[in-house]
Formats: structure tokens, C-alpha cells, sequence
């Protein structure tokens, strides 16, 4: 199931807006809908029974630690474990990890 959070509401999670119902301006709007498609998609491998409100919680999570980055230094596999949005959907990955979705270290580039 697709993340719920709209673009707008992102924003305001992140404290790059205060109107969820306000339109965002170049170049935010574009960083944060990359962001928001990226986040959902890794969602989705890690933990797709997750109900919407907790993987829209996680995207803010992951989205929120990279904005603040430099995008020469984004690291979506870090930000995943390292913004909480990993232990976030910790629960739902149990629960499912006998479908043969992605494991953990299949995450990570290295493999740790």
C-alpha cells in the first residue's frame, strides 16, 4: 500500500513549511518529491505490511535526515537505519520476513 503523507504534509513533518495545504517551490518541491518516491520504495521492500501511518512516520524519518544533507552525501541505505525509519518497521518486517522480501543486509551496500 502506497504512503499516505502528500508532499505538502511532508514538508510541514520536516519543518520546511508550515501549510499542509500550501504548494512548495523549486527547488524544494522536487528534492522532496525524489525523496518522498525513494523513501516509499524502500518502505515497501523492508516492510510492506506495514499499516500507511507508520510508513508515511518512517518516510518523514528518512526524508527528514536526508534533506538536511548535502546531496553529495546522501546515503539513502543510511538514512533508512540511521534516521529510525528501520526500527520504525521492525515490527512489520518480522511479521513478514518469511515472504522472501528484502533482508536487512540485502539493504545495505556492503552488506552489514
Amino acid at each position: 500500500m502506497p504512503l499516505g503523507i502528500t508532499i505538502s504534509e511532508l514538508a510541514v513533518a520536516i519543518r520546511l513549511s508550515t501549510d499542509p495545504t500550501g504548494d512548495l517551490a523549486e527547488p524544494d518541491l522536487g528534492i522532496l518529491t525524489r525523496e518522498r518516491t525513494v523513501a516509499e520504495a524502500m518502505i515497501e521492500r523492508y516492510a510492506p505490511g506495514a499499516p500507511v501511518g507508520v510508513k508515511d512516520e518512517a518516510a518523514v524519518l528518512m526524508v527528514g535526515n536526508l534533506y538536511e544533507m548535502p546531496v553529495s552525501k546522501r546515503d539513502h541505505n543510511n538514512a533508512f537505519r540511521k534516521s529510525g525509519a528501520m526500527s520504525l518497521l521492525a515490527f512489520w518486517r518480522i511479521a513478514t520476513s518469511a515472504s522472501g522480501d528484502l533482508s536487512e543486509a540485502e539493504l545495505t551496500e556492503d552488506g552489514s
